[in-house]
């Protein structure tokens, strides 16, 4: 009866995470301005044409950034289905805040996109391009922006439940922009009921990055709703002979305030690994 009802709740899950955008546009509120109190975040929006309307996106410097004038990392971090670019803001730029104060990861900029209910796929029936967004309109506003360090070495991927697997699913699909994924629970079947991997899985597409492969974390509970969807990735990513380090934590479920706690370290350790420390 637990595997039937775990099947069903990812089936749900995932449907409803990358669902066609034409019938749910309408209940995505795509800018959402918060006054916050982390020190260093703060809100923005622009004028997107992949998206035909203004989004919102979150921003975190870190200590010093407007004293200095090095150029940083960037670590975009992309929220779960229901989330906003404001959600999960606060919680993980605090996290970068801590180990960066202790030197355990250098100064970084934090990056946080809204991508509604898309699963960071394009849908353009309905003028809903998120993927278009973030690679050709967001990551060169970031750069144009702030001081930001421009190679995909010093460009990474993090996410929890879509947004992990929206990470994975960028990172292969721009192994010219970004150097590393990490995943917190994500997702990794295609739309709707089929139950099959998403093309990024495929072995002819992994072959596109594997002479400078993407770096690969994927981190679940053996009781969250998704992992079910990792042992077929999973085994895709070995019959592929693609590198990537793979963790499973007993008792955990779909919760993001455990994931934080129990493996914030690894994760951001992890992201950070391959960045630039020098100015």
């Amino acid at each position: 009866m637990r595997s039937i009802a775990v099947s069903l709740a990812l089936l749900l899950f995932s449907t409803a995470s990358v669902r066609a955008a034409d019938d749910r546009a309408s209940k995505v509120v795509w800018n959402n301005p918060v006054a916050f109190t982390e020190p260093g975040l703060t809100h923005h929006h622009f004028a997107s044409k992949a998206m035909q309307r203004e989004i919102g996106y979150s921003v975190w410097l870190p200590t010093g950034y407007d004293a200095s004038d090095s150029h940083y990392p960037v670590i975009y971090f992309l929220h779960g289905s229901g989330g906003t670019e404001s959600a999960d803001a606060p919680a993980f730029s605090h996290m970068l805040a801590e180990r960066v104060a202790t030197g355990k990861i250098p100064p970084v900029i934090a990056v946080f996109p809204n991508g509604g209910l898309s699963g960071y796929r394009d849908h353009p029936e309905g003028n809903l391009n998120v993927e278009s967004m973030i690679v050709q309109e967001l990551v060169p506003l970031i750069d144009h922006t702030y001081r930001t360090r421009t190679d995909r070495n010093n460009r990474a991927l993090g996410g929890f439940s879509m947004g992990g697997g929206g990470s994975v699913r960028l990172a292969l699909r721009h192994p010219d922009l970004f150097s590393a994924a990490a995943s917190w629970a994500g997702a990794f079947f295609r739309r709707g009921a089929d139950e099959q991997l998403t093309p990024e899985f495929e072995t002819d597409a992994l072959a596109k990055s594997a002479a400078d492969p993407v770096r690969l974390l994927f981190i679940v509970g053996y009781d969250d709703l998704t992992y079910p969807s990792h042992l077929p990735a999973i085994a895709a990513l070995e019959k592929a002979h693609y590198p990537f380090s793979y963790r499973t934590i007993a008792g955990l479920g779909h919760e993001l305030g455990r994931y934080y706690s129990l493996t914030g370290d690894e994760l951001i350790s992890f992201l950070a690994d391959g960045f630039t420390r020098t100015p």
